[in-house]
């Protein structure tokens, strides 16, 4: 391992020179005589930066908070995310100075001070794993643009990247309770949207997050869940009962309802033939783009009743397909759009800039 002069790293960075290859004669080998590592002089690297065996980091590099070096990176640019990229490049007229000199101010002189972020670079890029299904895909891309755009207040269109795979593969899987399968198909996809820069992902669909905590595990970057968006909202909102409909398995299986029952709040669900039902219209129809005026009603009967039977304050649409055809305009109680609400949280994460908030390397503190 070489480390330059004038290098700053934050607490927490980790620097592996040896890997785990699977054979034993491969890892007898790493042991022997790993791989070397390279910070260059006046490299500056925020906290829980990971760096990777045989990586290089250059000189007058600045590495953000949490980013993982997975391959060498260039003299003279600011790299960040998972797996680091590179997201801007440090001028040959910046006055690099000395550390901790000062200059004549009296103020502390930084190598490598840069000009104010600019407004694509203080976002995150989302990868979204779309196509579960196709028509809650587009009204993701389309809020995640537009609610970007309002909230900033200009005409901009946030870094993003779309997986697009099959709703009825993940359906199949589901019905045959193949979660293994179901766990690869989707990291599959994760991790093509990690290979394509993204910093953080999600899914666009309740169902798939019936395997959540494996995947999470699995996956190479960070998942916003729709589940948890949910739940954050119904508590904002004061409620203490709700209905949930969605496809059989959201219905069914203890993965949605978990998180609010937790929370303290009561979850009622429609009867064994309603659930059917529910899943008929939204497999066969609504993914399809397809709304029948009697699915509608049919709908708008089930939530009727379980405001009736079980006295819920609110139905939560636990399939991203269902505000094709209900919503607050024809539903007797409100409804919490779990597509809607994930889109926000979405845009939260990518307008998070607080580990650019002054510097971009974050907090460095005991550097």
């Amino acid at each position: 391992m070489r480390i330059g002069d004038h290098c700053m790293i934050g607490p927490g960075t980790t620097v592996s020179t040896v890997g785990h290859p699977l054979s034993p004669a491969g890892r007898r080998a790493k042991l022997a005589g790993g791989e070397p590592v390279t910070i260059g002089d006046d490299a500056w690297l925020g906290a829980k930066v990971a760096m990777l065996p045989g990586a290089t980091i250059g000189s007058n590099v600045v590495v953000a908070v949490g980013a993982v070096v997975t391959k060498d990176v260039p003299d003279n640019v600011i790299v960040a995310g998972v797996p680091a990229r590179v997201v801007r490049t440090i001028g040959d007229d910046v006055d690099r100075g000395d550390w901790g000199q000062p200059d004549r101010s009296g103020a502390r002189r930084v190598p490598g001070t840069v000009a104010p972020w600019t407004r694509e670079e203080l976002m995150r890029k989302l990868g979204l794993i779309g196509g579960i299904g196709p028509e809650s895909t587009i009204p993701y891309y389309r809020g995640i643009v537009f609610g970007v755009q309002e909230r900033m207040g200009e005409r901009v269109f946030p870094p993003m990247t779309i997986e697009s795979l099959d709703v009825y593969r993940v359906l199949e899987l589901c019905e045959g309770r193949r979660f293994d399968e179901l766990v690869d198909y989707l990291g599959d996809g994760l991790d093509a949207l990690a290979a394509a820069g993204a910093d953080f992902a999600a899914l666009s669909a309740n169902t798939p997050h019936i395997v959540l905590g494996r995947l999470q595990e699995r996956s190479p970057l960070p998942l916003v869940s729709i589940v948890e968006a949910a739940r954050a909202e119904a508590q904002r909102r004061g409620l203490g009962r709700v209905g949930l409909l969605g496809t059989i398995f959201t219905m069914r299986e203890e993965f949605f309802a978990e998180p609010f029952e937790r929370a303290g709040i009561t979850v009622v669900r429609p009867d064994a033939d309603e659930q059917e039902l529910i899943q008929a219209r939204i497999s066969d129809e609504l993914e399809l783009g397809v709304v029948r005026p009697e699915t509608v009603d049919e709908l708008c009967a089930i939530v009727a009743g379980l405001r009736r039977r079980a006295g819920i304050e609110a139905v939560v649409l636990g399939c991203t397909e269902l505000p094709l055809a209900l919503g607050d305009g024809n539903s007797l109680v409100p409804c919490l759009d779990t597509g809607e609400i994930h889109v926000r949280a979405l845009i939260d994460e990518i307008l998070d800039d607080g580990a650019r908030d002054g510097d971009p390397a974050g907090s460095v503190s005991g550097a």
